[in-house]
């Protein structure tokens, strides 16, 4: 191949990429919170605890590691839009939802559904979350019986 020709094959792809792009913001934002799920899966397990806890104070007895064990294995995650409101910086709301099925001999037979919704702030070129907080107004547990 030629110097032309290389030249011309290079300046191709180069434009290609340019025309293409790489990732979005929004794309970023949400492989970065795909991964902050992964990360906290017990965090999250321990405040979904205290959550359900703080409702339903009957399952106190299984609050340890029995419920938060079974909100980890159940555990299914909701990706919310991203809003980028400042250069760089974008918020997206990741919710934790699970049914959970607690069996307390003479006392409740039921299963208990809850949500648990995260605010997480992403640093958009750093590709990591610089911080988070649930959203306990919009939390929810309630019986699926």
């Amino acid at each position: 191949m030629g110097k032309r020709t290389k030249a011309g094959v290079l300046g191709i792809a180069l434009l290609l990429l340019v025309a293409c792009g790489g990732p979005t913001d929004e794309e970023i934002v949400t492989n970065v919170a795909m991964q902050w799920t992964r990360d906290t899966i017990d965090e999250v397990a321990e405040a979904a605890t205290e959550l359900i806890v703080r409702e339903m104070p009957a399952v106190r007895n299984l609050a340890g590691s029995w419920l938060a064990g079974q909100i980890n294995d159940k555990i299914t995650w909701q990706y919310g839009d991203s809003q980028c409101t400042e250069q760089g910086r974008c918020d997206i709301t990741v919710t934790a939802a699970a049914d959970i099925d607690v069996n307390i001999p003479l006392g409740i037979n039921d299963t208990l559904q809850f949500a648990l919704p995260f605010v997480l702030r992403v640093d958009v070129e750093a590709e990591q979350v610089e911080y988070w907080n649930p959203n306990l107004g919009s939390a929810s547990v309630t019986s699926a019986e």
